[in-house]
C-alpha cells in the first residue's frame, strides 16, 4: 500500500502543470500553492505511515538536497541587501517549496523496489502524451478551420505556461524516448511519440534556443550510438542497423515536415514570423531585438554581479533593480523580468556563494553519472541510460543558459524528477551525511511548511486581484472597476504586481482617475518606496500635484520620472507640458532633443508647449538645430508651428483675414477675395 502511493505522490508531483490557470494573472503562482499543498500532504501521509522519518532522512541528507537545502539557508541571508523584502521572502518561500518537492520525489522514488524502470517509462510516456495532445489538437484545427496555422500562438502552449516552456519540457523527455526506441520492444510506439514531440518542438513551438538544443544534444546522442554501433556490430546484443536508423527518423521526419509546411502554410500566409526552424536559427546571428536584448541583460547582470559579488541584490530583486539598468531603451512599463540566463540571475540575485551552492546540486550529479559513464565505456557495459540522464540534465542547463527555469515549476519539477532518478540509478556513489541526521532539521522543515503554504495563498490571492488591476491599468483608467474592490486590495504581501507595478500605484491611480488628488498622493508616495526604478507613481504624483496647482512639486516628482525612464511617452509629455509651465524653454527643448525614438506625437508636444512659452523672434531658439514640421492633422500642433513661426499677433492678423477672404469668395467677390 505504502509502494503504491508513493507512486501515486510522484504522479501529482509530476502532472501539477495540468491545473487550470483559475484567473490567476500567471499560472506559476496556482501551482506553487498546489505543490505547497502537496508537500503538506506528503508529510501527513508519511507521518500516518510512520515512515515521515526514515524517507525524510534518507532522501533530505543526501549530498544533492542537502546542498539545496544550504542554498535555501543562504537565500534567506540576502534579504539583507534587498531593496524590496516582501519579494525577496516570496522568493525564499518558493525555493522553500522546491526543496520539499525535491525531498518527497527522491524520498518517494526511493520507495520503489519493483519494476523502477517500467514505472519511468510510463511517467515519461504519459507526460509527453499530456503536454503534446493539447497542443497539437490546436494546431491541427487551426489548420483545418482556417487553412494554416499561426506561428508561435498562445493557444499552442498546451498545458504550460507559454510555449517556451513547452519546448523545453519536452525537450527533458526526449533522451529517454531516444533510449525507448534503442532498448524497447515497442520501437515505434516510442518512435511515433518521439516524432510527435519533436514536431511539437520545432513546428509548433519555433522556440529557437529549445531547437538548437534539441539539435545539439542529438548529435551527441547520435555520436555515441553510431560509435557504439561501429565497434560492437560484430558482438552479440550490440546495435543493429534497424535500431540506427528508427533512432535518426524521429528528428529527420520532423525536419523535413517543417520544410514542407513552410512551403505548404506558410508561403500563402501573410503571418509574420512564419518561417522554417532553420531560418528562425540563422536569424540568431542576424542580432534581431531578442538576440540584442538578451545581450543587454548579460552585460548588466555581470555589471551587478562585479558591485555586488558577495550577497547579490537580494533574492527576487532582479525584476525591480534590472529597470534601473535597462531604463534608457525602455519606452513603456514592460520591464526585463529575468536576465534569461539563470547563471547570472540567480547569482546577481544571491551572490557568488549563491550560485555556488545552487548549481553544485545539479554539475555534482552530472560530474557522477559522466564518472560512471567513462567507466562503463572502459569495462564495455551499456552505458546508454547514463548518457541520456545526463542529456536530460543537459537540457535544463540549455535552459538555464537562454531562459529562466528557475522561476518556472513546470521545468523545477522536471529538474528534481531527473536529479532523482539520478540519484537512485547511481547508488552508493551519492554519499549520505549520516552525521547531520538530527531531528531539529525535520521539525524545522514542519516549521516553515504551514509558512510557505501561507505566503502561497496570499501570492494566488493577490495574482487574482492583479489580474483585475492590470487590466484597468493598461486601459488607462477606462474600464470599469468597483470602488469596494480598489479599497479592500491587498497591497502589502505582494506589494507588486507581476508586471512589478506597485499595487498601492494602482489604487492611486484609480483614484486620480476619480478626481480626489488628496486621497492618490499618498498611496502614490508609498508606491515609490516600493518600486522607484520604474517612474510611473512619479508619474502620476506629478499630475496629481498639477491638478492641485501646485507647481513646483509637479515639476520634482516628473522630473524624477523622466529621469528614471527618460524615453516613456507619459514621462516625456507631462514632462513637456511642466516645463512649459514654469517657461523653461531650455529644458523643454533638451528634453526634446534626447528622445531617443522621436514620434510624431513628440513633435506635436514640443510645438505646443514651446508656443505658449515664445513667440515671433523670440521663437527662433526653438527651430535652432530642429529640423521639424508638423504632418499630422493636430490643428493645435499645427497653430503652435505658426505661432512659433511668424508670431500670435501675426497669426491672428492671417486668421482673420482668411476668414475675410472665405466670407468674400462666398458671395462670389472673387477680386475682393484676392
Amino acid at each position: 500500500m505504502f509502494k503504491w502511493l508513493s507512486k501515486v505522490f510522484i504522479v501529482l508531483y509530476l502532472f501539477h502543470h495540468v491545473i487550470p490557470y483559475i484567473g490567476v494573472a500567471d499560472k506559476v503562482h496556482i501551482q506553487t500553492l498546489y505543490l505547497s499543498c502537496l508537500n503538506l500532504a506528503s508529510i501527513f501521509f508519511l507521518l500516518r505511515t510512520k515512515s515521515l522519518t526514515k524517507v525524510f532522512n534518507k532522501s533530505f541528507f543526501t549530498i544533492p538536497v542537502f546542498v539545496f537545502f544550504c542554498f535555501f539557508l543562504w537565500s534567506i541571508i540576502t534579504i539583507i541587501p534587498a531593496l524590496n523584502y516582501q519579494e525577496s521572502l516570496i522568493q525564499i518561500a518558493y525555493y522553500f517549496v522546491q526543496l520539499l518537492c525535491f525531498t518527497f520525489i527522491l524520498g518517494f522514488l526511493y520507495s520503489i523496489k519493483t519494476n523502477f524502470n517500467g514505472f519511468i517509462r510510463l511517467l515519461i510516456v504519459s507526460l509527453v502524451i499530456i503536454e503534446v495532445t493539447p497542443s497539437l489538437f490546436v494546431y491541427i484545427n487551426d489548420i483545418v478551420v482556417q487553412g494554416f496555422p499561426n506561428p508561435r500562438s498562445i493557444a499552442y502552449r498546451g498545458t504550460s505556461g507559454n510555449v517556451n516552456i513547452l519546448a523545453y519540457s519536452l525537450l527533458f523527455k526526449l533522451p529517454f524516448l531516444y533510449y525507448y526506441i534503442l532498448r524497447s520492444k515497442s520501437q515505434f510506439l516510442y518512435l511515433i511519440i518521439a516524432t510527435l514531440l519533436i514536431f511539437v518542438i520545432i513546428n509548433i513551438t519555433k522556440t529557437r534556443s529549445a531547437i538548437l538544443s534539441l539539435i545539439f544534444l542529438s548529435i551527441i546522442y547520435f555520436s555515441f550510438l553510431i560509435v557504439s554501433y561501429l565497434k560492437n556490430r560484430n558482438k552479440p546484443n550490440s546495435i543493429s542497423k534497424k535500431q540506427l536508423i528508427l533512432s535518426f527518423l524521429p528528428l529527420l521526419i520532423a525536419l523535413l515536415t517543417d520544410i514542407y509546411f513552410e512551403a505548404r502554410f506558410y508561403k500563402s500566409s501573410d503571418n509574420e514570423g512564419s518561417t522554417n526552424s532553420i531560418n528562425r536559427l540563422a536569424s540568431l546571428a542576424d542580432g534581431d531585438y531578442s538576440t540584442n536584448a538578451r545581450y543587454r541583460y548579460y552585460v548588466s547582470a555581470i555589471q551587478s554581479i562585479i558591485e555586488n559579488p558577495f550577497l547579490g541584490i537580494g533574492t527576487g530583486n532582479w525584476e525591480i533593480l534590472s529597470v534601473e539598468k535597462e531604463s534608457p531603451v525602455m519606452q513603456g512599463y514592460i520591464v526585463p523580468y529575468h536576465v534569461h540566463n539563470d547563471f547570472l540571475e540567480i547569482i546577481a540575485e544571491s551572490g557568488l556563494i549563491g550560485g555556488f551552492l545552487y548549481f553544485f546540486v545539479i554539475f555534482f550529479i552530472l560530474y557522477l553519472l559522466l564518472r560512471k559513464l567513462l567507466l562503463q565505456i572502459k569495462l564495455n557495459k551499456d552505458y546508454f541510460f547514463s548518457l541520456i540522464l545526463i542529456l536530460s540534465i543537459g537540457s535544463y542547463l540549455f535552459d538555464a543558459l537562454f531562459n529562466f527555469p528557475t522561476a518556472r515549476p513546470l521545468q523545477q519539477i522536471n529538474l528534481f524528477f531527473v536529479l532523482s532518478i539520478s540519484i537512485v540509478y547511481l547508488k552508493d556513489k551519492i554519499k549520505n551525511l549520516v552525521n547531520f541526521k538530527r531531528s531539529y532539521f525535520l521539525y524545522f522543515v514542519m516549521i516553515l511548511t504551514p509558512l510557505s503554504i501561507f505566503s502561497a495563498i496570499k501570492v494566488f490571492e493577490s495574482s487574482r486581484e492583479q489580474q483585475k488591476l492590470l487590466q484597468y491599468f493598461n486601459s488607462s483608467g477606462q474600464m470599469q472597476i468597483e470602488r469596494e474592490f480598489i479599497e479592500n486590495v491587498e497591497s502589502k504581501y505582494p506589494n507588486i504586481t507581476v508586471t512589478t507595478i506597485p499595487i498601492k500605484a494602482i489604487q492611486g491611480i484609480y483614484y486620480f482617475n476619480q478626481g480626489e488628488f488628496t486621497k492618490a498622493i499618498p498611496l502614490l508616495k508609498n508606491s515609490v518606496k516600493t518600486n522607484p526604478f520604474l517612474g510611473v507613481s512619479q508619474a502620476f504624483l506629478s499630475k496629481s500635484y498639477y491638478k492641485l496647482d501646485s507647481i513646483d512639486q509637479s515639476l520634482f516628482w516628473i522630473k524624477d520620472a523622466y529621469e528614471r525612464i527618460p524615453n516613456n511617452d507619459l514621462h516625456i509629455s507631462e514632462y513637456l507640458k511642466v516645463l512649459a509651465r514654469v517657461k523653461d524653454s531650455i529644458t523643454l527643448k533638451d528634453v526634446y532633443e534626447n528622445i531617443r525614438y522621436k514620434k510624431l506625437i513628440h513633435d506635436e508636444l514640443y510645438l505646443l508647449a514651446m508656443a505658449g512659452i515664445t513667440n515671433g523672434e523670440q521663437s527662433l531658439f526653438a527651430f535652432e538645430g530642429v529640423d521639424i514640421y508638423p504632418e499630422s492633422n493636430n490643428d493645435q500642433a499645427k497653430q503652435g508651428y505658426y505661432v512659433l513661426k511668424i508670431g500670435y499677433e501675426k497669426m491672428l492678423e492671417a486668421a482673420t483675414q482668411h476668414l475675410i477672404a472665405e466670407n468674400y469668395f462666398e458671395q462670389k467677390q472673387f477680386t475682393l477675395a484676392l
